[in-house]
């Protein structure tokens, strides 16, 4: 629809639904821009969608929540003030949102006005001006990994499809959407290669280890979906449960993928083949496995008598 609009219509359009409080029409405004002239283009995850969706919706209940409605609610987002955008932020912060949570919502808002200048409604981006939140916390000591005791108890607890789902993040490597969204005609075990869909929707070849390997010739098929479950939310359900029955604390499926990352820095201590493995666009981000190792060794000679 807004591709085929003129600027007066994109605009019209836009002020009308602000008016009417439409988030429906505001929110496909969003994702259009963000399909169109974001950096990911159309190939914008739907994960990412879907927390910037969010995120619109909590700050037009925040602005309703204050009292603005149809025409008073329409000028303070078009004509925002310069204190909005960290205003909002900093309520966030005392409802208790991580810095890594408010910085997100930062992220969506700011892509939401980038979308209503386009559309000729809003002057300015009141998010792109607000500090972002410092983290005290260092990236490394967040979602730590399983622990080696902790993915032997889950594969020794596990049923063959589950043991599947802890495999792929742990020894693949994979993130939970690539694990519920591999098939079987993209593994080939001959060459110990799958073939997976990750981040921005790009596609890569990945080594399968040999635990893995095992698992996944046991439970051949031709084609078709190799997990069961249908959804990331509902494969991570599969792995809380899993914990509960092995008595492991559920650290999310991301902490797998810590997993695999910290263990192969401990064995071979290269970065650069974690980072291969894993496929980070940065070596930045792998030096986060590097901490993990170094904290374990440093647990090891504290407890030496």
């Amino acid at each position: 629809m807004w591709a085929v609009l003129s600027k007066d219509e994109r605009r019209g359009r836009a002020l009308e639904a602000l008016r009417k409080g439409d988030l429906r029409t505001l929110l496909d405004l969003m994702e259009h821009h963000l399909r169109t002239w974001g950096r990911a283009g159309a190939k914008a995850s739907p994960n990412t969608l879907r927390s910037y969706r969010s995120a619109v919706r909590g700050f037009f209940a925040w602005l309703q929540g204050m009292g603005l409605e149809g025409e008073a609610l329409a000028q303070a987002v078009a004509h925002p003030s310069e204190d909005l955008g960290a205003a909002y932020l900093r309520h966030l912060e005392d409802e208790g949102l991580k810095p890594a949570s408010v910085n997100q919502r930062r992220a969506a808002l700011g892509a939401f006005y980038e979308a209503l200048k386009w559309a000729g409604v809003a002057e300015r981006n009141p998010f792109s001006e607000a500090p972002t939140r410092r983290d005290p916390v260092p990236k490394w000591e967040k979602r730590r990994p399983y622990e080696e005791g902790e993915v032997a108890r889950l594969l020794e607890a596990a049923t063959p499809e589950e043991r599947l789902l802890v495999l792929l993040g742990a020894q693949g490597g994979l993130r939970v959407s690539e694990a519920v969204g591999l098939r079987w005609e993209n593994v080939d075990l001959e060459a110990r290669r799958m073939r997976v869909v990750g981040k921005g929707r790009k596609e890569a070849s990945v080594l399968i280890p040999g635990g893995l390997a095992r698992a996944l010739e046991e439970a051949k098929k031709e084609e078709g979906p190799v997990l069961p479950w249908r959804s990331d939310d509902a494969a991570r359900r599969a792995l809380k449960r899993l914990c509960q029955r092995a008595g492991v604390p559920y650290r999310g499926y991301h902490a797998l993928r810590h997993y695999c990352g910290t263990h192969l820095y401990r064995s071979t201590r290269d970065i650069q083949t974690v980072a291969r493995h894993l496929r980070h666009s940065g070596i930045a981000t792998t030096t986060i496995y590097a901490k993990w190792g170094e904290e374990e060794a440093r647990r090891v000679l504290e407890a030496w008598g």
